[in-house]
């Protein structure tokens, strides 16, 4: 992977609680990732969705407190992927698209529907698609969809139906975990509601032991945003998966809290 051929890009500085501020609040949890990444070297990197939030494109109004433009999103996107691809280089790196990723794909459905999927002449990837605007061939990472919508796009880690497969996520409410894993059928990590939990289920009559693991989210939580909701259950962690030759596996997870990561006996 060419990573030396990207740009590194520039801060955009605002004044007041604007992309800057944003970046700011995030920072400590991002950089105490990388240096867990560094740390393990994972021979896959599953990125689960929701990169990029594009928060003045959607049904809700602008806000003071969420005003990064779509330009400023996909340029941190960007380097906080690179950030990743440098930490573990040899790692295979896919991506998930989420909801709020694909803010802008229906922006263009909504308003400009005939301009959608419009490509370089010569080209099949649309001039707008996530591949392209965030460089990610560049950055090894490939972009796995599915034709029916972000919702349905999986990513399997172990096979089988004792498996255990990614998504993003696509249910909200209560007992999200319990749902999640009845529609799936077998064990599944996946983000959507930001907070964290896992749900443990033995399954007859096969006596399969499953269970349905929130990964929790890396955005920001920091009193200012999410400005929408009162003492948010937003939970900032990552999850670590551990597989054997024969099939097994196991899942654990990295809590940021207090300015810190949490990983076994490691702290950053």
């Amino acid at each position: 992977v060419e990573l030396a051929n990207r740009p590194r890009l520039n801060r955009t500085r605002r004044i007041g609680w604007g992309v800057h501020s944003e970046i700011r609040s995030i920072m400590p949890l991002q950089d105490a990732v990388n240096k867990l990444v560094a740390d393990i070297q994972p021979t896959e990197h599953v990125f689960l969705g929701d990169t990029l939030d594009f928060p003045t494109i959607s049904r809700f109004p602008d806000h003071p407190a969420a005003m990064a433009t779509p330009q400023e999103c996909i340029n941190e996107g960007y380097a906080m992927l690179r950030r990743r691809a440098e930490a573990a280089p040899n790692a295979k790196r896919q991506k998930l698209a989420g909801n709020h990723d694909v803010r802008p794909a229906k922006e263009l459905l909504s308003r400009a529907e005939r301009m959608y999927g419009i490509a370089p002449a010569g080209e099949v990837e649309p001039a707008m698609s996530l591949r392209r605007l965030l460089h990610l061939d560049a950055l090894g990472v490939e972009m796995v969809e599915d034709i029916r919508g972000w919702e349905h796009a999986e990513i399997e880690l172990v096979p089988g139906r004792d498996g255990l497969v990614v998504r993003h996520g696509f249910l909200v409410g209560q007992n999200t975990p319990k749902k999640t894993l009845d529609k799936i059928g077998r064990s599944v990590i996946f983000g959507h509601i930001h907070s964290m939990e896992t749900l443990y289920r033995l399954d007859y009559p096969e006596k399969a032991l499953r269970f349905a693991h929130v990964n929790g989210s890396m955005c920001r939580n920091d009193g200012v945003f999410p400005h929408f909701q009162v003492n948010p259950d937003w939970s900032q962690g990552c999850t670590v998966v551990a597989r054997w030759p024969d099939g097994k596996f196991h899942v654990d997870r990295g809590v940021f809290d207090d300015g810190h990561l949490y990983w076994r006996d490691r702290r950053y």
